[in-house]
C-alpha cells in the first residue's frame, strides 16, 4: 500500500514517462460513484488479486445502481 505521497510521487513518475497525465486512485478511500466511474473508465495498473478486484467492482456497481434507485 502506497502513502498518499507516495502515491503522488508515483503518479508524477509515470505522467512524465507516458507523457500524459495520470491519476493514481485508492479504490478504499474513493466514493461510490467515483468508484463506479473508475471501473467504468479507467484502466487497471497493478493487480495482486483478480478475485478481489472483481468483488470490488461488483460492489460499486451495486452501491451505484442502489443509489441511483435512492434519488429516483
Amino acid at each position: 500500500m502506497l502513502t498518499p505521497y507516495e502515491c503522488f510521487l508515483y503518479a508524477q513518475e509515470l505522467a512524465d514517462r507516458l507523457n500524459k497525465d495520470v491519476d493514481l486512485i485508492d479504490l478504499n478511500q474513493a466514493p461510490t460513484v467515483f468508484q463506479a466511474q473508475i471501473f467504468a473508465t479507467g484502466i487497471v495498473m497493478d493487480m495482486k488479486n483478480e478475485n478481489a478486484l472483481n468483488v470490488k467492482r461488483m460492489l460499486a456497481y451495486r452501491l451505484y445502481a442502489k443509489l441511483n434507485e435512492e434519488h429516483a
